[in-house]
């Protein structure tokens, strides 16, 4: 159960509108990472879904699913990464506190966080990663990713409407949490300047 209010800070001003949150919700997820920030050999998979019920005070009724998963395998030095996110409002029309986001590292990396937004998204990635030294204070990482999807309206959108996206990256295990800095692009000559503290996990990348 929660609260909150909207506000327009890009777009045509409108005024702001509070909003009532209730849901049921359901979550079932398999971990078998051996590094959640850095994951070299595993997989992970997570499955939430979500009703959001007048019965509880809800301002809409709705329904969503959102799935995520990942596999990471290294060989030497070298860790290539497959996964995906998949999320879809089944039923009634989610509002927009409540609609997918994407963009950021890793999620759609060419567009700045939370960029873009829809009822439905789905995004599919690749990705690799070397240890550029094997000893040494916060040895550094170097990565790329190529990534596939988009945020929309219809859900036949997500590979019709789908954008390709890559990034490059320096990657640290610092004290204070994984710390990632560099560069992502996608078509339409997007581009993205990135520093971050959070995992490949995080909020706005695989994962809600």
């Amino acid at each position: 159960r929660y609260t909150g209010d909207t506000e327009v800070e890009t777009g045509a001003p409108q005024p702001n509108e509070t909003f009532e949150g209730g849901e049921f919700f359901a979550s079932g997820s398999w971990d078998r990472l051996d590094d959640r920030y850095f994951p070299s050999h595993g997989t992970f998979a997570r499955v939430d879904y979500v009703w959001s019920r007048d019965a509880l005070d809800a301002s809409t009724e709705f329904e969503q699913l959102d799935s995520t998963a990942l596999i990471a395998h290294t060989w030497g030095r070298h860790t290539f990464l497959l996964g995906g996110r998949y999320g879809t409002t089944i039923d009634g029309e989610a509002p927009i506190q409540n609609r997918f986001r994407a963009g950021g590292l890793f999620a759609l990396s060419g567009f700045q966080p939370d960029e873009l937004t829809g009822s439905h998204f789905g995004m599919a990635f690749v990705g690799y990663r070397v240890r550029l030294f094997e000893q040494g204070f916060l040895p550094p990482y170097f990565g790329t990713t190529l990534e596939y999807g988009n945020a929309v309206e219809a859900r036949h959108d997500i590979i019709d409407d789908g954008i390709l996206n890559a990034s490059l990256y320096l990657g640290f295990n610092s004290p204070l949490g994984p710390l990632y800095a560099g560069y992502g692009f996608a078509e339409d000559n997007r581009r993205a300047f990135f520093l971050r503290i959070g995992t490949i996990l995080g909020a706005n990348s695989i994962g809600r």
